[in-house]
């Protein structure tokens, strides 16, 4: 039943097997130190998100503030610019207290004339 040629077949078979096993453990090897390269580009990778997000956090409380500031000085700038329009009608009203002025100093003038 079990003669020389199964025998030699089951040689063979057991030394392809113990080359197999020795090209899983390499491949083990070499897979383990590809996972280890990768975990720490993951890390360094993480690490720039982070500092990414911490960069994005500032900026945005940055630019609150800035607007907080600007809210809070609505008022002036409103003023400032309000005043211009004061000054412009300040001087329209100068124009008609002069022109009315004028018109009655002509009245008085005229009736001092007249009588």
């Amino acid at each position: 039943m079990w003669g020389k040629s199964k025998l030699d077949e089951d040689k063979l078979m057991l030394l392809d097997h113990g080359r197999r096993i020795g090209d899983l453990e390499s491949f083990q090897i070499n897979c383990d130190s590809r996972h280890s390269a990768q975990a720490s580009e993951g890390r360094r990778l993480s690490d720039k998100i982070d500092a990414s997000l911490q960069y994005q956090q500032s900026m945005e409380n940055t630019v609150k503030s800035i607007e907080r500031i600007l809210l809070e000085n609505i008022p002036t700038v409103q003023r400032t610019k309000n005043n211009f329009i004061a000054i412009d009608t300040l001087k329209s009203w100068a124009i008609w207290i002069a022109a009315i002025g004028g018109g009655i100093s002509a009245i008085i003038a005229v009736i001092h004339i007249i009588y």
